[in-house]
């Protein structure tokens, strides 16, 4: 049979409602245009993470319609009633788990191994504080089935030093505790690690003449081979320079100096030796050919030149305190067969290890105890792997409903009692609370999708002291916007209740309610008069100045300039001009006053209050038009496209609707005005302006109009009598 969904109605908004287990089972065959949403992201949401991520099967930061299913179905696949998730809470009863198939059984058995590692009290039901902290469980267990050992996983001290030399040697790999350990691949290849350096260390022992020319020093043949390797380059680099000083004497002073190099070190700074030091030779080079050990040798190579003397030459050449170069030639002959048999080295990872540690890991059986180890844990891969279900399963059952209440449907944002997911607090500003607040990352991006919203929409930058800053998007549906404008300041307060200091950026402005439609013209008129008079008034202040100083200098010339000089003559003609012209103004400004004190005139008295009604009606009336257009078709939709939704549903924001989002500043209940102000400007004093103005208008015209009513009062005229006979 067909699901009988119930609807609802909200804001023009017809949506689904979730009433039980029923609805769960039907969501999948609802069709996706009956969704609200389609997609939604990650962050900026006021929901557990951890959960969102859980949802996220695919990782892309986004929840789509085909997660938000597959959630709903592993609910109901799992739990003997699925609306158990309509109800608040994040504890579960083992018992409202359903385990009459396989799945389930593991999540009981995994649910009641959290509670028994736990030690817990409450053991008929299992909450999100129990299974939440996994790795605080897994820690405390000894094997948690993923196949990884750590040290922990033994009590003998022999496994226990083993386990430690392959972290040494490779690194670990990390257990589900957060420890690192071993796994099975380790010990393998640490096994065959072990085996191949060993046969390659063999074969310096096998008792040969080609063997014994490997180990000249015996044990202690790496650690010279070492030192030697360290100056090699630069001791052949000497004797050299000594064969070139020998064939031409006068390349000894160039060889020796380095000319060049000491012109680039004369203006460093010489604290410590720079890598130019290192460039020159160890000593002054001759045609001896001779370095000699004991006298003063290059800064940036002594030491190491000291320390092959002491391990290299000491045990080859004996105590020499200079260096010939068939001395060199034998040291490099004798160490040369060891250079070039370790570079064929096997298994260099364990050769730090030792050759005694290396044997004795292979003659034991520490890593047949660390396989055998790794067994038992993952023996318990199928229980321990059941805990996270359990944490799935526990997540989903308290934060699952919210979600489909805020993407199949938007319920929460429509209800009173709490914010939707979306919303990430409120906005203190202008004497307004903003309810409907986003997070966003970059205000220039998300301000197109705000204009297609036709909502006002006030962006701030958020700070506070030891967080990182923040930019959120505040919808204004109340009031006006003649008080703000960028850098006016506010409060922010987010979920957790954090204050933070807010600052306007930016507006995207658009029409709020009607009144401020109605005002909006008047307003911009006042504006521009106000401006230009603030221009005219500048300009005068500014040619008053000027005249004032070009007074003063004309003066000061005067009083320097000779008797004879002749004055400039008074120009009548210029000042007749300007007095036209003011005449002109004040000509113009009177017509136009007494065209509309006649056009009044002839209106009968009732029809003037009509009329001044009908001039506000066609001065405002196109913007309160304009206004009630735009707040018809205010919508949610974009601006939460602008966070990465995908909103399927028409999410309008209706004037009952935006009474809410915004709230105006009100008195608290019951309270009442005390005394009166000293500074205010009172109503009536407002309004008396205003009975005064219009009592004066409508008296002038009605003057007007009875002056034309008067008949003309013309010189009577005699009539002229005319000659007799004429």
């Amino acid at each position: 049979m067909t699901h009988r969904w119930h609807m609802s109605r909200m804001g023009t908004l017809d949506q689904v409602r979730f009433l039980g287990a029923a609805d769960l089972n039907a969501l999948p065959k609802l069709d996706y245009t009956v969704w609200v949403a389609l997609v939604c992201p990650l962050h900026g949401l006021d929901m557990d993470q951890r959960t969102l991520e859980l949802i996220d099967r695919d990782g892309d930061r986004g929840i789509r319609v085909p997660e938000i299913l597959a959630a709903v179905q592993y609910v109901c696949e799992h739990l003997r009633d699925p609306g158990v998730i309509f109800t608040p809470g994040d504890r579960l009863p083992l018992e409202a788990i359903d385990d009459s198939h396989e799945s389930g059984a593991r999540l009981v058995r995994s649910a009641r191994r959290i509670l028994a590692d736990l030690d817990t009290s409450k053991q008929d039901s299992v909450g999100i504080e129990d299974s939440g902290d996994l790795l605080r469980i897994l820690s405390a267990a000894r094997f948690n089935g993923d196949g990884v050992v750590t040290t922990s996983a033994s009590d003998h001290p022999e496994v226990i030093s083993a386990i430690e030399d392959m972290l040494r040697c490779y690194g670990g790999v990390i257990d589900r505790s957060g420890n690192k350990g071993v796994d099975s691949a380790t010990v393998t290849r640490f096994h065959a690690d072990l085996q191949a350096f060993d046969q390659w260390w063999r074969g310096a022992e096998d008792g040969t003449e080609s063997a014994r020319e490997l180990l000249p020093l015996g044990d202690d043949t790496p650690q010279a081979v070492a030192a030697w390797m360290a100056v090699r380059h630069k001791i052949d680099d000497f004797f050299s320079r000594c064969r070139l000083s020998a064939y031409d004497p006068s390349a000894q002073a160039v060889l020796g100096q380095g000319a060049a190099n000491w012109h680039k070190l004369a203006g460093q700074e010489l604290a410590t030796l720079p890598p130019e030091v290192a460039e020159l030779p160890l000593q002054a080079p001759d045609g001896s050919g001779t370095l000699r050990l004991d006298e003063v040798l290059n800064p940036a190579w002594s030491e190491a030149i000291q320390h092959f003397r002491r391990s290299v030459c000491s045990a080859l050449a004996g105590d020499i305190s200079v260096l010939h170069q068939d001395t060199w030639q034998q040291i490099c002959t004798r160490l040369e067969p060891h250079w070039r048999w370790s570079q064929a080295k096997a298994a260099p990872a364990v050769e730090q290890l030792g050759i005694i540690r290396i044997r004795a890991l292979l003659d034991s059986d520490e890593l047949t105890q660390i396989q055998q180890l790794i067994g038992e844990d993952l023996a318990v891969a199928d229980e321990v792997d059941g805990i996270a279900d359990v944490d799935r399963l526990l997540r989903y059952r308290r934060d699952l409903a919210r979600l489909l209440r805020n993407f199949v449907n938007f319920d929460e944002f429509y209800r009173l009692d709490r914010q939707a997911l979306f919303q990430a607090g409120y906005l203190y500003l202008d004497q307004r609370r903003a309810n409907l607040v986003l997070e966003i990352d970059n205000p220039d991006l998300h301000a197109p999708f705000a204009a297609l919203s036709r909502c006002c929409v006030v962006y701030c930058r958020c700070q506070r002291a030891g967080q990182t800053p923040m930019t959120i998007a505040a919808v204004l549906t109340r009031g006006d916007l003649s008080q703000l404008m960028p850098g006016r300041g506010g409060i922010y307060y987010d979920r957790q209740g954090r204050d933070w200091d807010a600052t306007v950026i930016r507006i995207v402005e658009a029409p709020i309610n009607i009144r401020q439609a109605f005002w909006s013209p008047w307003r911009k008129l006042a504006n521009f008069i106000e401006t230009q008079a603030e221009r005219l008034a500048s300009a005068k202040q500014d040619h008053v100045d000027e005249t004032l100083g070009a007074g003063i200098g004309s003066l000061i010339a005067d009083g320097e300039r000779p008797a004879t000089t002749a004055r400039t003559p008074f120009d009548i003609a210029r000042f007749v001009g300007i007095f036209a012209a003011i005449g002109l103004a004040i000509g113009a400004i009177g017509g136009a006053m007494g065209s509309m004190l006649a056009a009044f005139s002839r209106l009968a008295w009732w029809q003037i209050p009509l009329a001044l009604l009908g001039i506000m009606m066609v001065v405002s009336g196109p913007a309160m038009v304009l206004a009630w257009l735009k707040l018809r078709s205010r919508t949610l939709g974009p601006l939460l496209e602008g966070c990465g939704w995908a909103i399927n549903g028409r999410v309008h924001i209706t004037r009952p609707l935006g009474q809410v989002l915004t709230q105006r500043k009100r008195l608290p209940p019951g309270s009442r005005r005390v005394g009166t102000d000293p500074y205010g400007v009172y109503r009536w004093q407002r309004w008396t302006l205003v009975i005064i103005f219009a009592t004066l208008f409508i008296g002038c015209a009605w003057w007007y109009r009875w002056h034309l009513s008067q008949p003309a009062m013309l010189p009577e005229i005699t009539p002229i009598e005319q000659p007799a006979g004429e």
